[in-house]
């Protein structure tokens, strides 16, 4: 099983995202989608940040107050991080949602605690030096993960696969550590 994880407020991970739901369904590869809160990232390194409750960590406690209370419902957790990025990024919604069912969890500061564990498990694997997307191969001992890929723009058709099986080809690779570039843009 594969987890990717996300924070709904980098244009990183919306790519990604785009790419990766489209892709590994097409493959019928199952996954589930895991919080990763920038915020509470650059808190665990030591670095907060000057804001204390930003719009952006209160979408990831949406996130993670969902699969709290769903725990079961990988299509649930799948479905509140879609409608949340795409507000963010398409949409361009900086306003938190108006979403009962939601708002019990934007100042929620116990589910925290859930996105600190989240990026613990992360980290536990790809190591402390990175931030998301993360998608990481729980299927596989010791589990495998990589940082990425930081897409520009989001491949569709042949080229989506082709970036899918290479991708999948170095999650299933022990052994590998790592694989950059240089970024042109």
């Amino acid at each position: 099983m594969n987890e990717i994880y996300v924070d709904p407020v980098c244009p990183w991970c919306w790519r990604t995202a785009q790419w990766f739901f489209e892709t590994a369904n097409k493959n019928n590869d199952d996954f589930v989608i895991k919080p990763f809160s920038l915020f509470r990232k650059a808190v665990y390194d030591g670095n907060p940040p000057e804001e204390d409750s930003p719009t952006w960590l209160k979408l990831s406690r949406v996130i993670a107050g969902v699969i709290k209370d769903n725990p079961e419902n990988a299509q649930l957790h799948k479905d509140t991080y879609w409608e949340l990025a795409t507000n963010w990024h398409e949409n361009l919604l900086r306003d938190l949602p108006k979403n009962a069912e939601w708002e019990k969890y934007f100042d929620d500061e116990s589910l925290d605690a859930d996105l600190d564990e989240q990026i613990k498990s992360a980290i536990s694997v790809t190591g402390s030096d990175l931030g998301v997307p993360i998608i990481i191969n729980r299927s596989i001992e010791p589990n495998v993960g990589y940082f990425g890929p930081v897409i520009d723009n989001v491949p569709k058709g042949d080229e989506a696969q082709k970036l899918y099986e290479s991708m999948t080809t170095l999650l299933n690779t022990q052994g590998v550590y790592e694989i950059k570039r240089m970024r042109t843009k």
